[in-house]
């Protein structure tokens, strides 16, 4: 029963983690992805809290174990795809920051800065025209709340032969 309320209340993080992404996300920025993608995964997982709820309260031990036991391999699961993301949009960040600081220091043309040419010049760097800092923090934030939810998973999942 432990475990089922730890992914009832891990897919409630992994729900506010997509709300919080979606409110901070920048005009321009694919801002339902950050809903969706997180929703969907908050969805299988309380897929599988329900499994263990409903099989613990019915006994049928065979619903509490796939339940658990799929709440551990999808929580592994969305902790390693959440985490290559992360460091992904980290990285874009961090090109866009450097790619900001040369065109507004004049390297392009020595010409003044301008949003269009910002823009045109990010392009063409193949790199995001808004910052991608917030969905990083979000992603790694995501993926270290998976481990979390992994180690209390384990730490909770019924243990084979108990009765």
């Amino acid at each position: 029963m432990r475990a089922g309320v730890v992914l009832l209340v891990y897919a409630g993080l992994l729900l506010l983690g997509g709300m919080i992404a979606f409110g901070m996300a920048p005009p321009g920025a694919n801002a339902m992805t950050a809903l969706i993608v997180p929703g969907v995964c908050a969805v299988l997982i309380d897929v599988c809290g329900v499994l263990v709820i409903v099989g613990a309260a019915r006994r049928r031990r065979a619903l509490v174990m796939i339940g658990a036991h799929a709440g551990l391999v999808l929580s592994l699961l969305f902790s390693v795809a959440f985490a290559m993301q992360g460091w992904t949009r980290l990285g874009q960040a961090r090109e866009r920051a450097e790619a900001v600081e040369r065109y507004e220091a004049g390297e392009l043309s020595g010409a003044a800065a301008t949003d269009a040419g910002l823009s045109a010049f990010l392009e063409a760097q193949d790199l995001p025209a808004h910052d991608t800092m917030y969905l990083a923090v979000i992603l790694l934030s995501l993926a270290a709340i998976s481990v979390l939810a992994f180690v209390a998973l384990v730490l909770s999942r019924p243990k084979p032969g108990a009765a």
